[in-house]
């Protein structure tokens, strides 16, 4: 997943002997997102959805997640309510995880409630290249911490508290980021010149690296783990094999953009790509075999900040600045929904698919996440065998 490089004040909650400790909640059992219902939305979220008016709530709207339910019925824009930067969703698709400005929270997708809190996880005291990342599925968070070390939190198992990763070569942390499964864990370091470098998450051993002068405006590794994509602000992206191999004479292939590169994003079966370039009002879709442009999705009147398809690939959604969330069969390339969502202002940081590919997630920077059911045509759906006994992370 990319890194967001996020700028935030936080507060370290330490016990008696050290350790960071999370806001203790008893986390509840979680049960499929199908039993979501639109009426149990309360009146302000309705009034929030519509844009101030109730009536004009999405009709595919289920769900509204708070990131400070204290303060719902006040919220508005610029009113020191935290974005929401990321969101993960459990392997069963039981549970979502979302990462704000301050807290992380876990969310039961059948019923809408916060299971657990951990509150108070990030230092104090930020550098001033902050970088964060919160894997797909919801259960890792890791982060730089400014005294040259990745710290990693176990979501799931918040016993073990915050590990720390020393970094190797001292140099400033960009950003950084897991792959789709999370087997592997990337930074981008600037020493003199930016390098990128790829761990083990379980062991934290070196995997490989690549540079110097890698640029890094964007990047995503591929769903088997054979390829890294780095875009550049010079209208390149790049694609580089896994682990990095130097070969005398032979070079990274390269993908010649349309301006800067701001977003990438593999497809599940990692031979199509989508980016977007600025300003952002269309993302295209690539022909990773071929390195060839196949279509431009369009129809944003303001940047799109995120893409994300469904399971196997069939549905593409995205969403940005301009309060619309577009769905579209990447087969036939025809738009499936137009989704207004929102006040004007209101900014979708991250799209992300429920794994049966029925309900789609959708984080603001209102300190919202809003969850849709999404009628999608019968070949549009995968055909997944879902996980039945994951277990909803537990608390301290």
């Amino acid at each position: 997943m990319l890194a967001l490089i996020v700028a935030v004040v936080l507060f370290l909650n330490r016990s008696a002997d050290g350790e960071r400790t999370p806001s203790p909640v008893v986390p509840a059992r979680g049960v499929p997102a199908d039993q979501l219902k639109a009426e149990d939305i309360v009146d302000a979220d309705k009034s929030l959805a519509g844009g101030g008016d109730p009536g004009k709530m999405s009709q595919y709207l289920v769900a509204v997640l708070h990131s400070d339910t204290a303060t719902v019925p006040k919220r508005s824009i610029g009113k020191g309510v935290p974005s929401v930067l990321q969101i993960g969703i459990s392997a069963d698709g039981k549970t979502l995880t979302s990462l704000d400005g301050r807290d992380v929270a876990v969310w039961d997708l059948s019923t809408g409630k916060e299971l657990s809190r951990f509150s108070e996880l990030l230092p104090k005291n930020l550098p001033a290249e902050f970088a964060v990342d919160l894997n797909t599925t919801g259960n890792l968070l890791a982060w730089n911490d400014g005294n040259d070390n990745v710290a990693f939190f176990d979501l799931a198992n918040p016993k073990k508290g915050t590990i720390l990763m020393p970094n190797p070569t001292k140099g400033t942390i960009k950003a950084l980021g897991f792959s789709p499964d999370s087997d592997l864990f990337w930074m981008v370091q600037h020493l003199n010149k930016s390098s990128i470098r790829l761990f083990k998450t379980q062991t934290k051993q070196s995997f490989s690296s690549a540079g110097p002068s890698v640029s890094a405006e964007a990047i995503d590794v591929s769903p088997d783990n054979k390829t890294l994509i780095s875009a550049s602000s010079k209208g390149r992206v790049i694609l580089y094999p896994l682990p990095f191999v130097k070969v005398k004479g032979v070079k990274p292939r390269t993908l010649s953009v349309d301006g800067t590169c701001t977003f990438l994003k593999f497809a599940p079966d990692a031979r199509e790509l989508v980016t977007v370039t600025s300003p952002g009002y269309h993302f295209t879709l690539w022909d990773l075999p071929n390195d060839k442009e196949i279509h431009q999705f369009g129809g944003h009147s303001r940047r799109i900040r995120t893409v994300a398809f469904n399971a196997d690939g069939k549905v593409i959604a995205s969403a940005g600045d301009d309060n619309f969330i577009k769905v579209f069969d990447r087969i036939t390339r025809q738009e499936l929904h137009h989704i207004a969502v929102g006040p004007k202002g209101m900014e979708i940081h991250q799209l992300l698919f429920t794994p049966e590919g029925t309900h789609l997630a959708a984080a603001t920077n209102l300190g919202h996440v809003f969850i849709f059911r999404l009628p999608l045509p019968q070949a549009s759906r995968p055909n997944l065998e879902i996980a039945k006994d994951t277990k909803p992370p537990e608390v301290k």
